[in-house]
């Protein structure tokens, strides 16, 4: 995962991670619907601190099914079930606002642990406060709304879900995490025998905010290349 002040598309980190080009003979073609979402990951030292949370968490309450530390992620937009006509449409607007320079890096403070009753979780949440995130967010969700994919249920709210299966608040005061997105991925969330495993399909570079354009930038380019 790779921060880089030349903008790239989509690139290969895996052989299911590929470019929105390469549809035909990769794992961007497939038959039926599959459950997508938009996401950052974590680093290793992030996800070593979400680890030593999770334990400490496991420790108060044993019914706690702890999230897999490859699944951590910080969602930017869920898009429910689709088809992969609509996931390689999706793909190709995301590569030309990569290539735009449309895609901002982030930092995002994760300093408080919370039990959200309905989905029954634990995640370290925090204020959303870096304008980088906030457009990236508008960004990301106007798109999916003109590529026909679902409106969403409520606004961002930063978080990283760490446990499943909660039934209480947690008693613990967390150390913040001081978390930087420098990567956007399409994830596939796979039922599995071995319980959800959520896998990567393509990603895009993140860039520090210098290198990105604004949307009046963004305009202004169009209209000058006669768009």
């Amino acid at each position: 995962m790779t921060e880089s002040a030349t903008v790239v598309t989509a690139t290969v980190v895996t052989a299911t991670v590929v470019t929105a080009t390469a549809v035909t003979a990769s794992g961007l073609d497939w038959q039926g619907e599959r459950r997508l979402f938009l996401a950052t990951p974590v680093d290793a030292a992030a996800q070593a601190q979400l680890q030593a949370l999770q334990t400490t968490l496991a420790g108060q309450d044993n019914a706690l099914r702890l999230v897999r530390p490859d699944n951590l992620h910080l969602t930017l937009r869920f898009l429910g079930q689709a088809d992969a006509v609509k996931a390689q449409a999706l793909c190709s607007a995301l590569d030309q606002f990569s290539r735009q320079q449309l895609l901002p890096a982030f930092r995002q403070q994760l300093d408080s642990l919370q039990y959200w009753a309905g989905p029954s979780i634990v995640c370290l949440t925090g204020e959303l406060t870096d304008p980088a995130l906030q457009q990236l967010d508008e960004r990301l969700d106007q798109l999916a709304l003109q590529l026909g994919f679902a409106a969403r249920q409520h606004p961002l709210r930063p978080h990283m879900t760490l446990a499943r299966k909660a039934g209480l608040q947690p008693a613990l005061q967390p150390d913040s995490l001081q978390y930087l997105g420098r990567q956007l991925v399409l994830y596939h969330s796979d039922s599995t025998t071995d319980g959800v495993r959520y896998r990567p399909l393509a990603q895009w570079p993140l860039l520090p905010s210098a290198a990105v354009r604004s949307d009046a930038d963004h305009h202004d380019a169009a209209h000058s290349n006669g768009n």
